[in-house]
Formats: C-alpha cells, sequence, structure tokens
C-alpha cells in the first residue's frame, strides 16, 4: 500500500513530466467523463422539478458565468505566484503566504459581486428579461452570485491540492466537485421544493463540500494553513503581484465575455426562446479542454519559476499533442450525439431541431479551440499575462463579428458559426504571439521569473 501511495503522489519539480501529465490528466479526465452523466442528470432534474431554470438562465447566464470566470481568474492567478511555495520542501514565509493568496481572493470577489447586484435591474434591461420572470430571476441572480464567492475559494485549495497532493486526492476532490451538483439539485429542487432559489445554491453547496474535503487533506499531509490574524497582515508585494496578474487575466477573460454578452443579447433579441433553451443543454465534452489547461496552470509556474526551462517545453509538448488528439474527439461526440441528447431532454419539435443543428456547427469550434486553451494558459503561467489577454481581444472581436453582423442578418445558423468564429480569431493570434515570444520566454533572467512582460 506504501507503495502504491507513493507512485500516486507527484513532486511538480522532480518527476518524469509524462507521469506529472498522466498524474494531473487522467484523474480529470475520469473527473469530466462522469460529469457528463452528472450534468444529464442534473438536467434532467431541472426539466422536471425547475423548468423556468433554462428560460432564466439562458436569459442572463452569460452574467453569471462571466462573473465566475473572472473571479477564478484571481484564484488562477493565486496559485500562479505561489506555485513555487508549495510545492518547495522549506518554503519561504509558509505561514503568510497561505494568508496572503486567500485574502487576495476574496476581496474583488465580495467588491465584484456587490456591484453586480446593485445594478441589476439595468442588466435585466439589458437582456430582455420578460416582467413576468423578473422575481424569479432577481433571486436566483443574487444567490448565485454570492455562490459563486464560496465555490472559488473552494477552487482555490483545491488547486493547492492539485499542485502538492497526488493523483488519488485530486481524483477525489474533483469527483466531489461534479458529483455534488445532481444530489444538491435532487435534494434542493425535488425534494425542498426550493426553484430557482435552490438551484441557485448548487454553486454554494459544491463549494463547500470540495473545501472542507480540501481542508482535511492538507491538515492530514501537514501542510501549512492560512491563519485569521495574517489576513489582516497580508504580504503587499505578494498581493499586488497576485492581483496584478489575476487583473490581466480577468481582462482578458472580460473580453471574451464582453462579446459573449453581446452576442447573448442579440440572442435574446432575435432569435426564439426554443433556439435560446438550447444553449444551457451542454453536456460539458468540451470542458476536458480545461483538463489540459490546469495541468499546464499546475506544472508550468513551480518549474518556470525554478529556472526548469527544459522540463517545461517537454510537458508542453506533451499536453499540446493530446489537447489536438482530444479536440477531434470532442467534435465527433458533439456531432454523434446531438441527436440522442436533445431528443432525450427536451420535448418541443422545435427546440430539438434546433438543438442538433446547433451541436452539429458547434462541434467544428473544437478544432481551434484545442491551441487556445493550451497556449493562452501557457502564457499567463509564465507572466507574459499582458500577451493572453489580447488573445481574449480577439475572441471578442470574433463574437462581434458574429452578434452585430451576422446574427441580425441569417439568424440562428450565424449563432451556431459564432464559437468557430470567435474561437479562431483568438487561435491564429495566440500561435503566433507564442511562436515569436518563445526565445525571450526561456531566456534565463536574473530577475525575477515571473513578474509581468510588456
Amino acid at each position: 500500500m506504501s507503495a502504491i501511495s507513493r507512485n500516486l503522489k507527484h513532486d511538480l519539480l522532480k518527476d518524469n513530466p509524462k507521469k506529472i501529465a498522466l498524474s494531473i490528466c487522467l484523474p480529470l479526465v475520469i473527473v469530466n467523463v462522469i460529469s457528463w452523466f452528472a450534468k444529464k442528470l442534473l438536467q434532467n432534474v431541472y426539466a422536471s422539478s425547475c423548468k423556468e431554470y433554462f428560460t432564466i438562465f439562458g436569459l442572463i447566464g452569460i452574467v453569471i458565468s462571466s462573473f465566475q470566470m473572472i473571479m477564478a481568474c484571481f484564484v488562477s492567478a493565486a496559485w500562479i505566484k505561489t506555485a513555487l511555495n508549495f510545492t518547495e520542501k522549506n518554503p519561504v514565509d509558509k505561514d503568510n503566504y497561505f494568508s496572503t493568496a486567500l485574502g487576495t481572493i476574496i476581496i474583488p470577489q465580495v467588491v465584484f459581486a456587490v456591484i453586480l447586484i446593485s445594478i441589476r435591474d439595468l442588466l435585466f434591461k439589458w437582456f430582455y428579461v420578460p416582467t413576468e420572470l423578473l422575481s424569479k430571476a432577481n433571486v436566483y441572480f443574487i444567490v448565485c452570485i454570492f455562490s459563486y464567492v464560496l465555490a472559488n475559494v473552494g477552487t482555490f485549495f483545491v488547486s493547492i491540492i492539485n499542485g502538492v497532493g497526488s493523483a488519488l486526492s485530486l481524483l477525489i476532490s474533483n469527483l466531489i466537485n461534479s458529483c455534488i451538483a445532481p444530489l444538491a439539485a435532487f435534494l434542493c429542487l425535488s425534494v425542498f421544493k426550493l426553484g430557482v432559489f435552490g438551484a441557485a445554491l448548487i454553486p454554494c453547496i459544491q463549494g463547500l463540500a470540495v473545501l472542507v474535503y480540501a481542508i482535511i487533506i492538507l491538515k492530514l499531509n501537514k501542510n501549512p494553513m492560512p491563519k485569521v490574524k495574517h489576513l489582516f497582515k497580508m504580504d503587499k508585494k505578494l498581493s499586488c503581484d497576485i492581483l496584478k496578474a489575476g487583473f490581466f487575466m480577468a481582462l482578458q477573460s472580460l473580453f471574451c465575455q464582453l462579446g459573449e454578452i453581446v452576442l447573448s443579447i442579440q440572442t435574446n433579441n432575435y432569435l426564439p426562446i426554443e433556439y435560446i433553451d438550447v444553449l444551457s443543454a451542454d453536456l460539458g465534452f468540451s470542458s476536458i479542454f480545461s483538463v489540459f489547461a490546469t495541468s499546464i496552470t499546475i506544472f508550468v509556474p513551480a518549474n518556470y519559476q525554478a529556472g526548469n526551462f527544459k522540463r517545461v517545453k517537454d510537458f508542453l509538448k506533451i499536453i499540446a499533442i493530446a489537447t489536438l488528439i482530444y479536440s477531434f474527439i470532442c467534435a465527433g461526440l458533439y456531432f454523434l450525439l446531438a441527436n440522442w441528447h436533445f431528443s432525450s431532454t427536451f420535448e418541443n419539435v422545435e427546440t430539438v431541431k434546433y438543438g442538433i443543428s446547433f451541436w452539429k456547427i458547434y462541434s467544428l469550434a473544437m478544432i481551434p479551440v484545442s491551441s487556445l486553451y493550451v497556449f493562452r494558459f501557457f502564457l499567463d503561467s509564465v507572466g507574459y499575462n499582458r500577451q493572453a489577454m489580447i488573445a481574449g481581444v480577439f475572441q471578442m472581436l470574433g463574437a462581434l463579428v458574429s452578434a452585430l453582423l451576422l446574427v441580425p442578418k441569417f439568424g440562428t445558423v450565424a449563432r451556431s458559426w459564432s464559437p468557430f468564429v470567435a474561437f479562431s480569431f483568438a487561435a491564429i493570434y495566440i500561435f503566433v504571439a507564442c511562436a515569436v515570444l518563445s526565445k525571450k520566454i526561456f531566456k534565463p533572467k536574473t530577475e525575477s521569473l515571473m513578474e509581468s512582460h510588456k
């Protein structure tokens, strides 16, 4: 048992990159495959116990998703800036860097949550939320926004486990996160009949579950834990570094989401509700791309900070090849399973027809998204946040072309092609940027390896 336990653990700074890639990606792929079925169960619960969820999420889900994604950027930045501290055997200032990182990711989340909630009436007008849905939309929006604050705290703890733990702890923490959702939905919606309030609580329940598990694992491994007193004595330099990196990563995400928001507004304005329902009924095949992105953000920061450039190059090559292979698999899954998924999820004939057409076109977007996931997260992980941010600008431009020029003229067909257009714009830029910057990125530096670059 002790030999098995040792083999399951990974040392980011010493173990073979292939072993690390397998140790990180295999558990996450297993979790994502299981989560496909979990999401199907979740959507069946929504369809049977909270049908208005699809409409409300279809109308304002882009705002909530944008908040979650932008705030997750500060979580990623916190890990990237402290990765070497967590992976070293004798980290410097071990009592304070954890508390500083935790405090730094909580502050912007609370601020942005309050801002969004205070302007929700304006947002609902922009997104054409019908008057009869305003009451339920208010409940869902407020509760869900604060639910994601706790969920992101849990995500940071899981990031630490992913980096310093083992394949087994990584598997369990992510399984909890994926599988708790349909169980929580069943209890909140089918048993307790909480409606949209219960649907909005699900991210909070997920975050709390993984947070409890992560704390248990970290304590068992005798890892340093954040202390309340240190939250008031945060390392200002580290906090500023996290906020700066998180800011550029958030801008990147914000640009992407701004394009999606305009696209969503145009979709709500021009397209039928039967088509809008389709957009929130995803099984998450493309979520496996996040596995490869996660592996980059786990492995690269610590090794890049330590000057292990060859290990970084080897790992990047492994992940790039794996991502490209999966992009073709993912495209096939969307194309081949479109009929089954929408026929079993919706009863409305028009919705089923729209859904099948959408997935078959959407499948082509998986090809450009493969390089986008790998190289954009790589640039973030080595401190080139500004260049990664520009990729977000290109993705926004692609979405705006679809939203403002194509959707009004070509309707649902143009909306279905919009992911391919946006991802292609960004993928072309990010590929060129990495090719141009490669020598500079891997040039030994005498200064801090993780400083931001112009």
